[in-house]
């Protein structure tokens, strides 16, 4: 409730209000109030409230105080206390700093294209109550680079792979051709494998395709040749995984020189037991991609309508969801659609169902050599829960 205006002969005492009080009033050109909730004097003009020039001043004993303004001390009618000074800073502050004029004086600074360790940002401290601090330049630059640590990996070379290693929270493969390989399916730790007849051969470099490795599959009708990783050393279900190659058939499989191309992830060629993976052969899907997901030797597929042309290069990747419950195919970037896609069943994600990042040739039928070439065998797994 307002107080009403009162006067005597030596002083005049203005009506006190609260902030609230004073919003409520109906107020007119003229009007003045003293605001008890901020402590200053407040003037209705032009259509608004505003802080008035004298606030801060008080009529009281005067002798021997201060006026915070003139630095004078003695006896007068008043005096501004440093107080005063505070409040009519504080309330002329609040009335003409707003977001957008805050912005704009902000907007008219000189830039520095350069920051030095020592400079400041200010900053609006949410853990004390957005408490205005200053944040240093070298202080940013540290707390990013733990950010980003943590996100990004340093490749080490080992044995004509890239081994993304010393981070927890991934896995992260590439293998890469520069020399005449060779291994045998036995080598757990060697890159290639063969049957029967099979073998590796270099290709010349072509264009970007810098290092391209023929794997051949010999005379032999069960002859074949697989690069990548171990049998066994992935489970999926356990992050995101991926993996991607890319390859050229230069001769198509038929019926009387068939062979049977794989690329992905899978255990074994001969009969794939746990895997996610596209296959390419004549006499499945009439010459079209197929694409697999094989859980303890089960399999769901998935008919892609566009098959492999000689002598071409193709870019084939596979795509499973972190729980393991969703996986999907890609031919150059280009995704498939259809009743059954993406693949929702047999994807392998028990601990017994661990699989392989590989892709290879095996042929079934004819005596004559045919070939995969690979330019590059990618995968990584992005782990739910960091090792």
């Amino acid at each position: 409730m307002a107080s009403p205006l009162e006067t005597s002969l030596d002083n005049l005492l203005l009506p006190r209000v609260t902030t609230t009080e004073r919003n409520a009033i109906t107020p007119v050109n003229g009007m003045l109030v003293y605001d008890t909730t901020l402590n200053a004097f407040y003037k209705y003009e032009n259509g608004a409230w505003s802080a008035f020039a004298g606030l801060g001043y008080t009529a009281e004993n005067t002798d021997n105080k201060t006026d915070a303004m003139t630095g004078n001390t003695g006896s007068s009618t008043k005096y501004l206390s440093a107080k005063g000074v505070y409040d009519w800073a504080i309330a002329t502050f609040q009335t003409i700093l707003t977001a957008a004029n805050l912005g704009s004086l902000l907007n008219g600074f000189t830039s520095k294209t350069t920051p030095v360790d020592a400079d400041s940002i200010l900053i609006s401290d949410s853990e004390a109550t957005n408490t205005g601090k200053k944040l240093t330049w070298a202080s940013l630059k540290a707390t990013l680079k733990t950010y980003f640590d943590t996100l990004y990996t340093n490749a080490t070379y080992v044995d004509d792979r890239y081994i993304f290693s010393n981070r927890a929270n991934r896995w992260e493969y590439f293998l890469d051709f520069e020399s005449n390989p060779s291994g045998n399916f036995s080598s757990e730790d060697s890159n290639f494998g063969v049957s029967s007849t099979g073998s590796f051969s270099a290709i010349a470099t072509t264009g970007s395709n810098a290092g391209i490795v023929s794997a051949d599959t010999g005379t032999g009708t069960a002859g074949g040749a697989i690069v990548g990783t171990s049998t066994t050393v992935l489970l999926l279900g356990t992050g995101e995984a991926y993996a991607e190659s890319l390859i050229q058939i230069p001769t198509l499989s038929a019926s009387g020189q068939r062979f049977k191309v794989f690329t992905g992830f899978l255990d074994v060629l001969t009969a794939v037991s746990d895997g996610v993976y596209i296959t390419y052969s004549d006499n499945e899907n009439s010459g079209n991609w197929v694409f697999s997901c094989t859980s303890g030797g089960t399999t769901t597929s998935f008919n892609l309508s566009s098959g492999p042309v000689a002598g071409t290069w193709y870019k084939i990747g596979v795509l499973i969801n972190a729980a393991g419950t969703s996986a999907r195919c890609y031919i150059n970037g280009v995704e498939p659609s259809g009743a059954g896609y993406p693949i929702t069943s047999n994807i392998p994600t028990g601990a017994t169902n661990q699989t392989g990042l590989r892709t290879g040739i095996l042929k079934s039928a004819g005596t004559t050599s045919r070939s995969l070439y690979i330019d590059f065998l990618y995968g990584r797994i992005k782990f739910t829960t960091p090792r």
